[in-house]
């Protein structure tokens, strides 16, 4: 179901193309499509925790908790240097 909501919102056939998703290209625009839409139980979405800074926060809406937090920090801080 996400292959096709996703894929139908972005443009691009990821249900029966699955491993598109991989591409650098389609993944930034799934990754932005969910940044922008996806809301916590509270009405938060990962744009407003982004903009707020709360990286832990919008860690926990990605999967519902911290897992890979270290990772993910990383990840922001590589991105806020470039």
């Amino acid at each position: 179901a996400n292959y096709r909501s996703y894929g139908q919102r972005i443009g691009v056939d990821l249900e029966s193309a699955p491993w598109r998703a991989l591409e650098p290209e389609i993944s930034a625009l799934v990754f932005a499509d969910y940044f922008e839409n996806h809301r916590s139980l509270d009405g938060y979405n990962m744009a407003q925790a982004a903009r707020e800074g709360l990286w832990r926060l919008s860690r926990i809406l990605v999967n519902g908790g911290t897992n890979g937090l270290s990772d993910y920090l990383s990840y922001v801080g590589s991105l806020e240097a470039a």
